[in-house]
């Protein structure tokens, strides 16, 4: 289960979407002709194909790693008419989709996102799950626990009888422990929207999903309007200083970070920022230690996303040095914890991965201006 923890000038609204709603006409592969197709805007990991039968939807590399792979889905009301070279390598999804099972709480944004939360019969780690009309779902027992990656529950799964899985994969390892699923007939469908690196990216998947589940102007038109807040604010912020901003928090002696073309990397940049580590050029996660990492944070004016801390007293009990550190020394420190759920799942990774525009308002508050009040922050406090 992926949970917590685990990625542009302002033009007219109309523009924006005009441009965006353009579909890619004619696209030929060495299969068959596609009449119509989706290439997304700032998503790089999907791409959809369109015939009057079917649409074929494409994952690229949707593990850690770098992994070449492609992943290749077709949807259908009508499987038994296609042609044999059609269906071979793809995973078969009948539609209509009605019940599905998510396996990371991001999926559950997405679906609550479009109004489809009574499509979800089953989620890997409940107790995550921050939305309230999901926990209420999920205590009368209309949405059931199915375990972990290597631990699922199988017997459940098929019970609840789902027409598909959306799974993620950590790497193509996790290939066998849904291969006993789709053993079954359940088609498991990879969405990679966390290895995307443009905020704006990674909530484009809501347009992939939307249409699996049969709803693609409704997800298009959450995006739509999601990309023109972001893309403003992100405007507004281009005429600012750049402060700046430092992140995390050590563990057992190391500090990790992440690149300087990482998700966070780029909403920083985007709220008018400078990522401290914007050196680090490649596209994993860097170690720092302890001495590397407060010398840099000396740079900073303002420290985000400090781990687990509620508090500047928890920053100090990790380790003093910390207390150093000017962005500390001047209350200039801020969470992204302020949506807590009763089992530690945090809103910033179930609804924040489909509302960048919100998250990217918080940190341009942050940045220029400090609020006055947590308040005026939605997914951010400021730690005191």
């Amino acid at each position: 289960m992926k949970h917590n923890g685990l990625h542009m000038i302002l033009f007219s609204v109309l523009a924006l979407a005009s441009c965006a709603c353009a579909e890619h006409r004619s696209t030929h592969t060495s299969r068959e002709i596609f009449s119509d197709s989706l290439v997304p805007e700032y998503a790089e990991k999907f791409r959809i194909y369109y015939t009057s039968e079917y649409t074929v939807f494409k994952v690229f590399s949707p593990w850690q790693g770098g992994n070449p792979a492609t992943v290749e889905y077709l949807l259908s009301s009508d499987t038994a008419s296609l042609p044999h070279n059609v269906l071979t390598g793809r995973i078969i999804i009948k539609e209509p989709v009605k019940r599905v099972v998510c396996m990371s709480t991001t999926h559950v944004g997405m679906l609550s996102a479009l109004g489809l939360d009574s499509s979800i019969v089953s989620i890997s780690g409940t107790r995550y799950v921050y939305d309230a009309t999901m926990q209420k779902l999920i205590q009368e027992g209309h949405i059931t626990e199915i375990g972990y990656e290597g631990s699922f529950d199988f017997e459940g799964i098929a019970r609840v009888k789902p027409d598909l899985i959306f799974a993620y994969g950590i790497g193509p390892e996790a290939t066998s422990w849904y291969a006993r699923m789709e053993s079954q007939h359940i088609p498991v469908v990879y969405i990679a929207e966390y290895l995307e690196e443009e905020p704006l990216g990674r909530a484009e998947w809501i347009r992939f999903m939307g249409r699996i589940m049969g709803v693609p102007q409704k997800a298009d038109s959450f995006f739509f309007s999601v990309r023109a807040s972001y893309l403003s604010i992100r405007n507004q912020a281009n005429d600012t200083s750049r402060p700046v901003v430092m992140t995390g928090l050590p563990w057992k002696g190391a500090w990790n970070v992440p690149s300087g073309k990482s998700y966070t990397a780029r909403l920083i940049s985007d709220a008018g920022g400078k990522y401290w580590c914007s050196s680090l050029t490649g596209r994993e996660n860097y170690a720092l230690s302890m001495e590397e990492a407060v010398g840099k944070a000396f740079e900073a004016r303002i420290w985000i996303n400090a781990g687990t801390a509620r508090s500047l007293a928890d920053i100090q009990n990790t380790d003093v040095r910390l207390t150093t550190i000017p962005a500390y020394r001047n209350g200039n420190v801020f969470s992204n914890s302020a949506r807590i759920g009763p089992g530690g799942g945090n809103d910033y990774w179930e609804s924040g991965t489909v509302h960048p525009d919100i998250i990217l308002n918080d940190l341009y508050k942050i940045l220029h201006g400090q609020p006055k009040s947590d308040n005026e922050l939605f997914y951010f406090i400021h730690l005191k």
